[in-house]
């Protein structure tokens, strides 16, 4: 799916970066951010870039007389999750379930409790993904996805297979293959949203396992017991390295027109911190605004803002080599 319309492009004019002890970093700042086209901030330590992402954000208030910051879709000082989100060093992980790492920072309907098994007696030889929607829709079943059949009764002729919404093979059913059931029966469980869910939409669990394939860790849930439903403290469990894919595989799931990132991959290595930008921006379509000290990948962004310049403005805005265009979502 593409970013929403009327999310294409940030303007700044007139902005003044001041800090908290009245100390100006830039002065009159003029720029604009447009969809397609991957821009990058740089400068030394101290220079401004955090505080100017944090003015993106409508964490912090923009200074001076005529300074204006233009973003689509903000009907107050902080713009829509839909338009720009943040991707930081320092990830927030909170306790809790593993699919709530991504779904984070939208609130979702959680299980209202173990899963509850349904028998469907003489089933079809092949049942597909829409036979299934079908038979769970009176449930409140969503996001079904298949376990591998059990083995035990293999040379019987029947295989029971076992169907979860909180698979961790939630790649098989995504690839919407017919499953080959042997025998009469067929078992599904299903879950139902916790009390006081309403209005909550359940989490994409299939969505969540193409995220985690795309930064690389989804070896994460394979390796869980209880899959998307482990309950763990995530910060501690993870290393640096996981906790920054996690980052970016939280900013793929939510799909923004621009992602700000700021040293988000500084725990990944330098090939593989390339492959992630380059799948951001070419494969889902986000333009990523990048924080960071030094240009890298001058070949990638098409626009670089430098801080820290010496100069009476602190700042200047230019140029640089034709980016790829991303695919249309």
């Amino acid at each position: 799916e593409a970013p929403p319309e009327g999310s294409k492009c940030i303007k700044v004019s007139g902005l003044d970066l001041v800090t908290r002890r009245e100390v100006c970093l830039a002065k009159g700042l003029d720029f604009s951010v447009e969809a397609g086209i991957p821009m990058v901030v740089t400068g030394p330590n101290a220079t401004g870039k955090s505080l100017l992402g944090s003015v993106l954000l409508g964490l912090w208030k923009g200074e001076g007389p005529k300074a204006t910051v233009n973003i689509p879709g903000a009907t107050s000082i902080r713009p829509p999750l839909s338009t720009i989100m943040p991707a930081p060093q320092q990830i927030y992980l909170p306790g809790g379930m593993l699919y709530s790492q991504l779904s984070y920072p939208v609130p979702v309907a959680g299980c209202a409790g173990p899963p509850t098994e349904l028998r469907v007696k003489g089933a079809s030889e092949k049942v597909t993904q829409g036979h299934l929607a079908g038979m769970l829709a009176p449930f409140g079943c969503v996001n079904v996805a298949v376990v591998a059949p059990k083995g035990e009764d293999a040379g019987a002729g029947k295989k029971d297979y076992a169907l979860h919404f909180v698979s961790k093979e939630g790649a098989i059913f995504a690839a919407a293959r017919p499953l080959e059931v042997e025998g009469e029966e067929l078992k599904i469980y299903f879950v139902e949203k916790e009390p006081g869910a309403e209005g909550r939409e359940l989490p994409d669990l299939v969505r969540m396992r193409e995220c985690l394939r795309a930064v690389g860790i989804d070896h994460i849930l394979m390796r869980e017991q209880s899959g998307w439903l482990t309950y763990k403290e995530w910060a501690d469990a993870l290393s640096g390295g996981e906790q920054q894919r996690i980052c970016v595989a939280r900013v793929l799931y939510h799909r923004p027109t621009f992602a700000l990132l700021d040293e988000c991959t500084s725990m990944v290595a330098a090939d593989a911190e390339q492959e992630l930008y380059k799948m951001l921006f070419k494969d889902w379509g986000i333009t990523p605004v990048t924080l960071t000290q030094r240009l890298f990948m001058p070949e990638f962004y098409r626009r670089e803002l430098r801080l820290g310049v010496r100069s009476t403005a602190g700042w200047e805005c230019s140029d640089l080599g034709e980016a790829t265009r991303p695919v249309a979502g």
